[in-house]
């Protein structure tokens, strides 16, 4: 008993600790500036603690600072940097930014950066990747490093609620090699090889365009959330990509909503590792084995979730359960297309290929606690019958 306390106590402190780093993304546009609902109290030193665990760098810490001083208004400076311990290696960004006006800002910043990298922080978050490597030697993420600058401005529009973006960065890719194969549950598992990149420079220059028209930031219950992001590279690597996400919340009955969801991904002008997309496991296909469909330059992912919140669990005499009053029940399906077009088609090329009968499906429930800070799912295909039911756990899920 005393043992299982001291697990369970290790990882409520590893998640509180994820919880509270920070991980740059690619794919994913920052929310909290871009709400009118969150205000925040600036501060002169702001320091906020980085963990992660995946299977390139073993664990990584380390820490962050962000610096307002008194005689700059609205400029922030932000350090970061951490050690990974199977890697052996550093990580660091320190990043400069300005702000202008208090509604539907202007920002300026710029940045130099040596960081671990993934494209799948389009479709899971680093903090439930961990939570699933750690545990049970499940990194659903494929990683490289980039070592390089950036430049950027920020304007929003409409409230806050429209933004647009546009950034230029110069960076080096960097292979990264699988380091560890330890977790706590399956320790005698082996993570998956992490593919090798290319390796070379590349310029990008990158516009997204956001809006959020959600009802409330944290916990929506209508509302759009849409994100376009067009990026054209340079030097050793020439492509141009496509991606876009459009999500869709909305209420029906009592404490009931629906949630839908839709990403698409084109890239073109390259076939190198991290150019390319996968498809299968958590943040994609649940259902499925991780990343079973790969290296494509054409995705289409399509999510639809019904959460019946408390309605239907507070007929089940269960309440004995210490957290039964804060748990929900939901159903979703998932149905993803994966294709690999040539590298010199045009960008929307090969989406009128798409067919029912190609699409890759899953169908399954979750129990969630407290407004799925904890998601516990199970997910079906509906390809085969056998080995087909997979057991995932999400940790603060983000539709």
């Amino acid at each position: 008993m005393r043992k299982q306390k001291q697990v369970l106590t290790i990882i409520i402190t590893f998640c509180l600790l994820l919880a509270a780093s920070n991980a740059g993304a690619q794919f994913k546009v920052k929310r909290l500036e871009l709400s009118s609902f969150l205000s925040f109290e600036e501060k002169t030193f702001e320091p906020f603690p980085m963990v992660r665990y995946n299977r390139v760098e073993g664990l990584f810490l380390g820490a962050g600072l962000t610096v307002n001083p008194p005689m700059l208004p609205a400029v922030a400076f932000t350090l970061r940097g951490g050690y990974g311990t199977g890697n052996e290696e550093w990580r660091y960004e320190a990043d400069i930014e300005k702000s202008f006006f208090e509604m539907n800002q202007l920002q300026i910043g710029a940045g130099y950066f040596y960081s671990t990298s993934s494209l799948d922080d389009w479709y899971i978050g680093w903090i439930e990747n961990s939570l699933a490597a750690v545990l049970f030697s499940n990194d659903y993420m494929n990683y490289f490093a980039r070592k390089g600058f950036e430049v950027f401005i920020n304007k929003d529009f409409f409230d806050n609620k429209f933004r647009v973006r546009l950034e230029t960065a110069n960076y080096d890719y960097e292979s990264m090699p699988r380091e560890t194969n330890w977790s706590l549950f399956r320790r005698d598992h082996k993570f998956r090889l992490n593919p090798q990149v290319a390796e070379g420079n590349e310029t990008s220059l990158r516009l997204t365009l956001s809006y959020d028209g959600r009802d409330n930031p944290l916990f929506p219950l209508s509302g759009w959330l849409i994100d376009g992001i067009y990026e054209r590279t340079f030097n050793d690597f020439e492509t141009d990509g496509l991606f876009m996400t459009v999500r869709r919340y909305q209420t029906t009955f009592g404490s009931q909503r629906v949630r839908a969801k839709a990403l698409l991904g084109a890239r073109t002008g390259s076939i190198a590792e991290q150019h390319l997309m996968d498809l299968g496991g958590l943040g994609t296909l649940p259902g499925y084995e991780i990343k079973e469909y790969s290296n494509g330059n054409r995705l289409l992912l399509l999510s639809l979730s019904y959460q019946f919140g408390g309605d239907i669990l507070s007929k089940i005499p269960l309440s004995f359960i210490p957290i039964y009053d804060a748990m929900s029940l939901s159903l979703f399906t998932d149905s993803g297309w994966l294709s690999l077009v040539d590298k010199d088609a045009a960008i929307f090329e090969g989406f009128d290929n798409v067919r029912v009968d190609h699409m890759k499906t899953d169908v399954g429930l979750a129990l969630s606690v407290s407004e799925e800070m904890l998601v516990m799912k199970f997910a079906k295909r509906t390809d085969r019958s056998e080995d087909a039911w997979h057991f995932l756990l999400r940790l603060m899920y983000k539709f």
